[in-house]
C-alpha cells in the first residue's frame, strides 16, 4: 500500500493510492468512505486536479475513515501523514 498523491475530483478531495489489487495503469481514490478504482488512461482523469499535501484537508479524510472503516489498511499511513504535517 502506497500513497501516490492527493487530488480533487468533482469538488471532492481524495487521497490517491496503490495497493496489491491495482493492475497496470490503475490506482485508487478514497475520500474516507469509499474507494474508487481509476485508470490513468480513463476519460474520468480529465476532471482530476492534483494537490499538494498542504492543500488537502487530510484530517477530515482520516476522521471519516476512522469512524466508518477502521479496518482499512491505508488508515495507518494517513495518520502518519497527518502527524508529519503538524
Amino acid at each position: 500500500m502506497k500513497i501516490i498523491g492527493y487530488c480533487v475530483l468533482e469538488s471532492k478531495e481524495y487521497v490517491m493510492f496503490e495497493d496489491n489489487h491495482c493492475g497496470d495503469a490503475e490506482f485508487k481514490l478514497t475520500d474516507g468512505f469509499h474507494d474508487k478504482v481509476m485508470n490513468w488512461n480513463s476519460k474520468r482523469m480529465i476532471g482530476i486536479r492534483t494537490l499538494s499535501k498542504e492543500e488537502i484537508n487530510l484530517e477530515k479524510i482520516v476522521k471519516r475513515m476512522r469512524g466508518a472503516r477502521k479496518w482499512h489498511p491505508l488508515l495507518a499511513l494517513l495518520r502518519e501523514e497527518v502527524k508529519k504535517s503538524e
